[in-house]
């Protein structure tokens, strides 16, 4: 009886059936959308946790305040204290009738997985795993530990306020443990990453970290026991834990009231007082001042943990810009963004509360002064979290004594603060609008969803106009500062600018001032809001056009859409013969102040098979649109504008050993209002075009085929091609102009001459070998004289003050390594510091482009952890050295000598200390990259490049001691006399031939080689 009578009122709140019946639709959409055709076990638990992380928190909070609370919220505690029910019984009544609640979405979303993607005792498993292995023990302890809270404090808002900081602090963790369902997430310790897989309060990592081989396993069966233990030991502290009286609260909400009254007084206008009433009601509150401290230690911990790390790493000059950068873009606007929330609702909604909210919508103040009273309130509010996480950045660098530059504190700080003060504004105008609070917190719960989660991604939804009242704004980098998005911010802030004004023009006619009566008005009264919302509605529609016009496949299931049709359109041509790319002449006019470059490509064609071909394929990646192919006699021209593919039916048939001249031109615009990519930018402080991706292919092209299996099933394609396209082997000729305070930098011999104030440059290739051409534009004043190498030229900004620096270590370096490997620097090598490059470096022969925040800022002879910055600068030197002597090496062979060659200079330079120190990195490095691809499982080309470059470095340190350094140094130049026979099996066996005594090592060795090179 009792507990049906508990189930009755449950299922009489409106507020809590309306989350029951939101939360099954979100979960079930969920559920059944991010999973598609022959999803495995594995990712339908994955699914399952990325709903429990975005839904359990919210449902939870909601349930508890409800079924817990409502004895305090109604003034019924002490009337139900004197029933002689036991507080026990009465508790886990409620307990039973809170778990089935919120229990119900989840199961039905289990259900539909498991109905729709997976049969029989699959089915079963995924139910019985998902529900009560991972469902219902998470459940039961966030829940344990919100009824603690909420009875402890006996307030709504600390449980809500509580809960949030919970779900957003597991997010951060997550971030940090590599949960593949959250964007931009790796695993960054591997001593955190072992700890939480027996401490996951939700189980995550230790079921990916099984993977998809067995659900239940040892560490999971303890993870959960714990986490029920965990449970019953806060379910019998909080069954002793008494609710305060309604006396006690009623005491101080008046006492509340006369500091309030005392404030209001002492005001000197009436936007003052409303101003100082609504900050002393914040900052005066417990759980407030408990979230400041939270947010400092926060900070102080994510600027400490980072600056730790990048020393860790060879970091010699950090400073303030990468102090705050460690919190700026990310944790302060999430943190903020929640706290921000929260806070809104209480200032919104202080006076009905407090029980006077119709005395004071009664005074004689305007709506206007109202909104911009509770406005500048929540600003000033966001002031205080900016400057904590200043003082928390600032503790950070005078323990690590970094560079503090007070003026990156004032210039990034105020970017970061955009964002947020934009969603006070805008939460307060909701508030004013909306006639409840709870209607205002689910559309602003909603906004931070939409926000701050991948939903609108997993839906295939990328517009930058999802970034709710942000932009795609960058971190600030040395090399450039905010230049590198700084348009995009002001675009996107002036949008909701226009947002923020069209809800104000409505908030100042129609606000119920806190009452949450409906303010019925005419139609006439808003015309002027009307206005506004067609301005910004035009205004987003310039803003669509504009990012779709520079980014055609603006959305990932646009791209998707794209592949799928180049695949079923083009694969055909795939078995067809065409012809090869011999030569490549071009003229390209680059002018980096506008950020424009026009080329006129003349492609020679040979008909290298031993067939007849009649049709010639030529095409790009469906977001370049701005390229033409010209016309011709001895072709007409089919287009396909969507596919951006030209297929060439030629008059006459080219025979085995023709050729055919094919003209076009290709134009491109710097985009306006998407982030740059260090691949094709066109700037006046940094041009470069990686050619290899930009200019128009011949033939059918595998890597624009849409590699996710599951997708790939989705849309019927079968097997993904394994015939990847060889690298090019051509000449080529180009005459480039740019801007004449700039220099060009390609490959090939080089002749210069200055015409029409620009300067011009002519690149002849020296010999067919294979290339990736770049061109790059870089200020003249960027060059540092000095000497090096004959042949190598050092490109850095013009701003950067330690030039010489890094002159001395790469002259030390390039000498070291040209005498390790006997060879010398035959053709040009251009060292260009670059924007942010996430692989460090990125190189091409004759050019390479150094990442100058990570990478070359650190190059100085002062640094002493400069030997693990060689990490990165050795293979690339090496990778130089090889391409000047034309020495095409197998890839193995090639990380086997850049293995070598490292371990060699840093023993040599730096001492044997310094080499084990490297090793042990890599060891480290490599353990994190690996536990990255198990969360992940997936790997991209440049994670299989760093996980085989590691290996090598470990393999050579093992084979070296076991067959000597000089023995192996030996063998391994031995090699280079025929590279095209190398094996790694033929050179093990090489190896045990000479060392028999070491064969059962020298296998071991090898065999705990990493699986990453079979590609190889």
């Amino acid at each position: 009886m009792l507990l049906r009578n508990e189930f009755k009122y449950a299922f009489s709140q409106p507020l809590l059936v309306i989350m029951l019946l939101i939360s099954t639709i979100a979960c079930s959409i969920l559920g059944l959308g991010a999973l598609e055709a022959g999803a495995s076990q594995q990712d339908a638990l994955q699914v399952l946790s990325l709903i429990q992380m975005l839904i359990l928190p919210i449902m939870v909070v909601i349930s508890v305040v409800t079924l817990f609370l409502r004895d305090v919220n109604s003034n019924m505690h002490e009337l139900i204290e004197a029933t002689p029910l036991k507080k026990s019984k009465h508790s886990c009544l409620r307990f039973v009738v809170h778990i089935s609640c919120v229990f119900i979405p989840f199961m039905i979303s289990v259900l539909l997985i498991s109905i729709q993607h997976f049969a029989g005792s699959e089915a079963i498993e995924v139910i019985v795993f998902g529900l009560f292995g991972l469902v219902l023990p998470n459940l039961i302890a966030l829940s344990s530990i919100v009824i603690l809270v909420a009875i402890y404090s006996s307030s709504t808002f600390t449980a809500y306020a509580f809960t949030a900081l919970l779900a957003v602090g597991y997010m951060v963790l997550g971030s940090a443990l590599g949960f593949p369902f959250l964007s931009g997430s790796a695993v960054v310790s591997q001593a955190l990453y072992e700890v939480m897989i027996w401490f996951d309060p939700f189980g995550t990592t230790p079921l990916l970290h099984n993977g998809a081989t067995e659900l239940l396993n040892g560490t999971m069966v303890i993870n959960r026991l714990m986490l029920i233990g965990l449970s019953i030991v806060i379910v019998v502290i909080t069954l002793k834990v008494q609710i305060q009286s309604t006396g006690a609260k009623k005491k101080k909400k008046t006492s509340s009231s006369k500091k309030v009254a005392v404030t209001l007084f002492n005001a000197s206008t009436p936007f003052t007082a409303m101003v100082l009433s609504s900050l002393s009601h914040i900052l005066r509150n417990r759980v407030n001042q408990i979230i400041l401290l939270l947010w400092a230690g926060i900070a102080t911990n994510e600027v400490m943990t980072g600056l730790h790390s990048t020393m860790q790493v060879g970091a010699y000059k950090s400073s303030s810009l990468d102090a705050i950068n460690f919190i700026a873009s990310d944790v302060l606007l999430a943190f903020g963004s929640i706290t921000v929330a929260m806070w809104s609702c209480l200032i919104c909604w202080n006076e009905k509360k407090r029980g006077f909210d119709e005395i004071i919508a009664t005074m004689p103040t305007s709506n206007s002064l109202r909104l911009l009273a509770q406005m500048t309130s929540l600003c000033v509010l966001v002031g205080v979290l900016i400057l904590n996480a200043a003082m928390a950045s600032l503790s950070a660098e005078l323990l690590f004594n970094t560079e503090i530059e007070l003026s990156q504190y004032v210039s990034q700080f105020a970017v970061a603060s955009i964002p947020l003060l934009l969603l006070s504004v805008m939460f307060v105008l909701i508030h004013h609008l909306v006639t409840s609070p709870v209607k205002a917190g689910a559309i602003i719960l909603a906004i931070l969803i939409v926000k701050f989660t991948p939903i609108t991604s997993s839906l295939g939804l990328t517009h930058l106009l999802w970034n709710i009242a942000g932009s795609p704004m960058q971190e600030a980098t040395h090399f450039w500062g905010f230049g590198g998005s700084t348009f995009v911010l002001l675009s996107f802030v002036a949008f909701w600018l226009m947002v923020i004004a069209c809800l104000y023009s409505f908030a100042i006619i129609r606000s119920h001032r806190g009452t949450g009566l409906v303010n019925q008005q005419p139609k006439s009264r808003f015309k002027s809001a009307y206005v506004l919302i067609v301005i910004s509605a035009f205004y987003a529609f310039c803003i669509h056009q504009t990012l779709t016009s520079e980014k055609p496949l603006t959305y990932v299931a646009q791209q998707q859409d794209w592949q799928v049709y180049y695949e079923k359109t083009y694969r055909n041509w795939a078995q067809q013969p065409q012809p090869e790319l011999v030569h490549i002449g071009s003229e390209v006019d680059i002018y980096p102040a506008i950020g424009s470059v026009n080329i006129t490509a003349a492609y020679t064609l040979v008909n290298q098979s031993n067939s007849n071909i009649e049709q010639v394929l030529i095409g790009r990646y469906g977001s370049y649109k701005s390229w033409q192919v010209q016309q011709n006699a001895q072709f007409t021209i089919l287009e396909d504008d969507y596919g951006q593919q030209a297929i060439l039916d030629l008059s006459k048939p080219l025979a085995p050993g023709e050729s055919l001249d094919v003209n076009m031109t290709v134009d491109y615009q710097q985009p306006s209002l998407w982030p740059v990519s260090t691949n094709l930018v066109v700037e006046p402080s940094f041009t470069n075009i990686l050619t290899e991706r930009f200019l128009p292919h011949v033939g059918y092209q595998a890597h624009f085929e849409l590699q996710d299996k599951s997708a790939r099933k989705r849309y019927s394609l079968g097997e993904a091609s394994t015939l990847f396209n060889p690298q090019r082997h051509l000449s080529y000729s180009s005459v480039i102009s740019t801007d004449a305070s700039h220099v060009v930098i390609s490959q090939g011999k080089k002749k210069a001459w200055q015409q029409n104030n620009r300067n011009y440059f002519l690149f002849e290739s020296t010999s067919n070998k294979g290339v990736n051409f770049i061109w790059s534009s870089i200020p003249k004043a960027s060059e540092i004289d000095g000497t090096i190498n004959a042949n190598v030229a050092l490109y850095l900004p013009s701003h950067y003050e330690d030039s010489e620096q890094v002159l001395t270590v790469i002259s030390e370096l390039s000498k070291r390594i040209t005498k390790e490997l006997g060879m010398a620097l035959l053709s040009p090598m251009h060292i260009i510091a670059s924007p942010r490059i996430h692989e460090k470096i990125r190189d091409v022969p004759e050019v390479a482009l150094y990442d100058f925040d990570s990478l070359v800022r650190h190059l100085s002879v002062n640094n002493d952890k400069l030997h693990l910055v060689y990490r990165y600068l050795v293979p690339s030197f090496v990778k130089q050295l090889l391409w000047s002597n034309q020495l095409e090496l197998p890839d193995m062979l090639t990380k086997f000598l850049q293995g070598h060659v490292l371990l060699s200079t840093v023993e040599q330079q730096f001492g044997l200390d310094a080499r084990k120190e490297v090793v042990g990195h890599t060891m480290k490095q490599l353990k994190l990259q690996t536990l990255n691809m198990v969360q992940h499982s997936k790997r991209t080309a440049h994670v299989e490049e760093q996980l085989i470059t590691l290996d090598s470095i470990l393999l050579i340190q093992a084979l070296e001691e076991l067959v000597g350094k000089a023995q192996l140094k030996e063998m391994l130049f031995k090699q280079l006399e025929q590279p095209s026979s190398f094996t790694k099996k033929g050179f093990m066996q090489t190896l045990i031939n000479e060392n028999a005594d070491s064969q059962q090592q020298i296998e071991l060795a090898f065999s705990k080689f990493s699986k990453n090179t079979s590609q190889l």
